[in-house]
C-alpha cells in the first residue's frame, strides 16, 4: 500500500511539474471562414507572417504554433469552434475574424476566457462600442482591420466631393448594391454625406444577393440620368453588374466599394468589363502606403500564385504586431498595455485609440487607417489614382461618358 501511495504521489508530482513547465511555443488561433474568399486571404496572410517569423527564430526564442479555427461565416459556429480551441487546444492568442456578426458573437467568448485578439474584420461600429461600453470585459480586442464601416461610407462621399466634383460636372448620384447589411450601411452613409453637400439622389436600389440578371436595373439607372453610379457589393453580384454596366455603356462614372475587385484577377474574371471602374481599398495595396506595402504585395503573389486580397494585408500585419508586443511585454496581461501604446509600420502605420480602434489618417507624415482609390486600366492593371500621395496613374473617364459630365 505504501509503495502504491508513493507511486501515486510520484505521478501527481510529475503531472504538476509538467503542467507548470513553461510552454515552449506560442499557440495562435486563426479564426476565419474557410468557405469564402476573404477567409482564404486571412489564412494565407497570417500563415505567411508566421512562416517568416518562425524561420528567423520565432518570438523570444519560441516558435508560433498555428491552429486554424473555422467559423463558416456563421456566428453560432464561430462561438462553438472558438471556445473549443480555447478549452481543448489551449490557444494563447486569436488572430482573424471577418463577418461582423461572427466577430461580435465571438467577442463574448474572448471576454469569458480573457484571450487577446487582433481582429482583421468586423467593420461594424458595434465592435468598438462593445469595448467603449465595457472596457474591462472587452479590452482584449484590437481592431487591426478592417476600417470601420462608418469611415468607409464617408470615404465614398469624400471621393466624390474632393476629387470627382472638383474636376467634373457631378450633381446626380445613383446608388446600387446588394440587399445586405454591409451594402445598405455603406450606401446610406455615403448618401447622407453627399445629400448634405448638395448632391441629388436620382436612383437607389438594393438587389437580392446572388442576382445575375441586371438588365432591367441597368435600364432604370440609365433612365435616371446619373453623373455617378455608386455601387456597394460584398460578394459575387459585382461581376454580373459590372458586365451589364459595360455592355450597356452606362454613360456615368462607376465607383464604390466592391470586395471582389480588390484583387488583380478581377479584370480577367469580368472579361475586362471592369475597365474604368474605380473602387477603394481599405488599408491595403497594391499602393505605396508605407515602405512595406508593395513588398508584401509582391511577395504574397510570388508565394501563392495569386494577388493578396484586401484582408490579407491586416492578417499579415496582425502577426507582426503581436510579435512586437510580446517582445516588449512583461507578462500576458501586459501585452494589452503594450498594444495600447504601439506605433508599428506594417502595410499601413498602426496605432490604436483608447477603445482599440485604428487611428485614422495622416500623422507626422505617417499614414495610419487609410483608403486608396484604384481604377482599372485598359491594360488590365489597377492603379492608384487618389489620394495624390499614392497616385500611380491619372484618372480616366470612360469613352462613352456623357459630354456634359466632362464640362466643369
Amino acid at each position: 500500500m505504501k509503495k502504491f501511495l508513493c507511486y501515486v504521489f510520484f505521478v501527481v508530482l510529475l503531472f504538476v511539474i509538467i503542467s507548470c513547465k513553461e510552454k515552449n511555443t506560442i499557440k495562435v488561433g486563426i479564426l476565419r471562414p474557410s468557405n469564402i474568399y476573404a477567409g482564404e486571404m486571412i489564412e494565407k496572410g497570417a500563415l505567411m507572417a508566421v512562416e517568416e517569423i518562425n524561420s528567423t527564430g520565432g518570438i523570444n526564442g519560441k516558435m508560433i504554433e498555428v491552429l486554424l479555427i473555422d467559423d463558416f461565416n456563421k456566428p453560432d459556429m464561430g462561438r462553438v469552434n472558438l471556445e473549443k480551441a480555447i478549452k481543448d487546444d489551449d490557444i494563447d492568442y486569436i488572430i482573424g475574424g471577418m463577418k461582423s456578426e461572427v466577430v461580435l458573437e465571438c467577442m463574448d467568448v474572448m471576454a469569458k476566457y480573457k484571450k487577446i485578439w487582433l481582429g482583421t474584420g468586423g467593420a461594424t461600429p458595434l465592435v468598438i462600442k462593445k469595448i467603449k461600453d465595457n472596457y474591462d470585459a472587452y479590452k482584449y480586442y484590437f481592431r487591426v482591420g478592417t476600417i470601420d464601416s462608418t469611415y468607409q461610407g464617408k470615404e465614398g462621399a469624400n471621393f466624390v466631393i474632393n476629387f470627382l466634383a472638383k474636376e467634373y460636372n457631378i450633381k446626380n448620384i445613383a446608388y446600387i448594391g446588394a440587399d445586405h447589411v454591409y451594402s445598405k450601411f455603406m450606401i446610406d452613409t455615403t448618401e447622407k454625406e453627399l445629400s448634405g453637400s448638395g448632391f441629388k439622389t436620382v436612383y437607389k436600389n438594393f438587389i437580392p444577393v446572388e442576382t445575375t440578371d441586371f438588365q432591367m436595373v441597368i435600364q432604370d439607372i440609365i433612365n435616371s440620368k446619373p453623373d455617378v453610379v455608386f455601387q456597394a457589393w460584398p460578394s459575387v453580384e459585382a461581376l454580373a453588374f459590372t458586365k451589364a454596366y459595360n455592355k450597356n455603356k452606362v454613360p456615368a462614372i462607376l465607383i464604390g466599394p466592391v470586395i471582389e475587385s480588390l484583387k488583380d484577377e478581377y479584370f480577367e474574371e469580368t472579361g475586362g468589363a471592369c475597365v474604368y471602374e474605380v473602387t477603394f481599398s481599405p488599408q491595403s495595396g497594391p499602393g505605396p502606403i508605407t515602405r512595406k506595402t508593395l513588398i508584401f504585395s509582391k511577395n504574397f503573389k510570388s508565394k501563392y500564385g495569386k494577388s493578396a486580397g484586401y484582408i490579407a494585408y491586416p492578417a499579415y500585419d496582425a502577426v507582426y504586431i503581436l510579435k512586437t508586443a510580446l517582445e516588449k511585454a512583461k507578462d500576458y496581461m501586459d501585452v494589452v498595455k503594450v498594444l495600447e501604446t504601439i506605433d508599428y509600420e506594417g502595410n499601413i502605420w498602426y496605432s490604436f485609440t483608447e477603445n482599440h480602434d485604428l487611428v485614422m489618417g495622416k500623422h507626422n507624415n505617417k499614414f495610419y487607417g487609410t483608403f486608396v482609390w484604384f481604377q482599372w486600366m485598359e491594360d488590365g492593371t489597377r492603379k492608384a489614382v487618389y489620394p495624390l500621395e499614392f497616385k500611380q496613374a491619372d484618372f480616366v473617364t470612360p469613352p462613352w461618358i456623357r459630354k456634359d459630365i466632362l464640362k466643369k
